[in-house]
C-alpha cells in the first residue's frame, strides 16, 4: 500500500516488479486499505459516538 501511494505505481507495474498477478496486488492493497479504515475508526471511536 504504502509503495503504491508513494511512488504512484499501477497495480500492473506493482505485480510485475514483485512476480505475482495483478489480482493478487489488487487484493493485497484492498484488504491494507480496510485494515487501515477499521484501525482509523477504532481510533476515532470515541470522536464518532
Amino acid at each position: 500500500l504504502r509503495m503504491s501511494q508513494q511512488d504512484g505505481l499501477e497495480n500492473s507495474e506493482i505485480a510485475e516488479v514483485l512476480g505475482i498477478s495483478e489480482t493478487t496486488v489488487r487484493t493485497a492493497l484492498c484488504k491494507a486499505r480496510k485494515n487501515l479504515l477499521e484501525k482509523l475508526m477504532k481510533r476515532n471511536q470515541d470522536i464518532i459516538s
